[in-house]
């Protein structure tokens, strides 16, 4: 890994636990596909993901090695590709996943699924065995801005669901079907969107979509949904600080949502939550992992300019919290 310098460090889980992944993979593969070891190579890996904060870099590991792996074996075949095909991508995901599930004690396919596949996926009520018919193929690249929060590892899921108890099983129940009800939502709207761009490209038209409003409704369920998450417990002061500054920079809007529930329905429901939480709609962050939440991400919308999001980059570097600008919806594995 660049981040270490190529020095290994026995004491260091991380370093432990790529390395087994490593001669897992190496030869688990070698003796499935039947690759011929006969001297010595060198494998270059580098990676800009954050490593063990619960952003798939485990997965992403796996997925690239196994990658990897496979591509040798069809070499030592005489097969060169250039680029994986269904089956290939099938084979580079049953491994990784053996991997992740073994070495890195993962429980979820998703991680590696996404990590080989790419673009957005909607996975079914916790069945992660298989995905759904959900995916948005025309959806375009996505940008959110990834920030770290500076929250100690003390902060766990523990304490978080120590919180969370405190409620009431009534409004902790509310709580739970008010997010289910914001996260169909989220994907009705990417539905829009991706219809959206789909009849354009049918057409073969060159005209211009505007499907900012779209993204607006985006930003406004992320902000509903962080503000949820924060009565159950589960946000941080320093989260708080950074969808704050979020909110001076204008990163707000109106919810238009699926079915008739609006942001006025929900306050209906429930007035009294939503009033303690409303402040939290207009930010612009949201905790980007569930193991413990050290990283928010700042929804961006495809209008914001450069000069802003810049601008926005370096008031987060004074207060202490690093960005990195991060795309979604890319492609997966691929041979460069």
């Amino acid at each position: 890994m660049t981040d270490y310098d190529g020095i290994y460090e026995p004491s260091n889980q991380t370093h432990q636990l790529s390395l087994q992944a490593f001669f897992f993979l190496l030869i688990l593969i070698s003796r499935k596909e039947h690759i011929i070891i006969s001297s010595s190579f060198i494998v270059k890996l580098s990676t800009e993901l954050p490593i063990g904060e619960g952003l798939g870099s485990s997965a992403s590991f796996a997925v690239c090695l196994a990658a990897c792996f496979w591509r040798w074996s069809l070499l030592q075949k005489g097969t060169v590709l250039y680029e994986f095909g269904k089956q290939d991508l099938l084979k580079i995901s049953n491994y990784a996943q053996n991997c992740d599930s073994i070495i890195y004690n993962s429980s979820t396919k998703i991680d590696t699924i996404i990590s080989t596949y790419g673009m957005i996926k909607i996975f079914d009520k916790g069945i992660i065995n298989t995905l759904t018919s959900k995916s948005f193929s025309n959806l375009p690249d996505m940008k959110i801005l990834l920030v770290f929060s500076n929250v100690k590892k003390t902060k766990s899921k523990k304490s978080m669901k120590i919180e969370a108890l405190k409620n009431s099983h009534l409004l902790i129940d509310f709580i739970l079907n008010s997010i289910e009800v914001i996260s169909s939502t989220f994907i009705y709207v990417l539905d829009i969107i991706d219809v959206k761009i789909y009849n354009r490209l049918k057409k073969n038209n060159s005209q211009f979509i505007n499907i900012t409003d779209n993204y607006k409704t985006l930003l406004d369920i992320i902000h509903m949904n962080q503000g949820l998450l924060k009565t159950l417990g589960m946000s941080h002061p320093n989260l708080d600080i950074i969808c704050a500054i979020a909110r001076n920079f204008g990163f707000a809007g109106k919810l238009a949502s699926k079915s008739g529930v609006t942001l006025q329905d929900l306050i209906d429901m429930n007035q009294g939550l939503l009033r303690a939480i409303a402040q939290d709609f207009s930010l612009g962050g949201k905790i980007a992992a569930s193991s413990g939440g050290r990283y928010a991400f700042i929804f961006l919308l495809s209008n914001n300019s450069d000069e802003l999001v810049q601008d926005l980059i370096e008031i987060f570097e004074s207060y202490n919290f690093s960005a990195k600008i991060v795309s979604l919806n890319c492609s997966g594995v691929r041979v460069e």
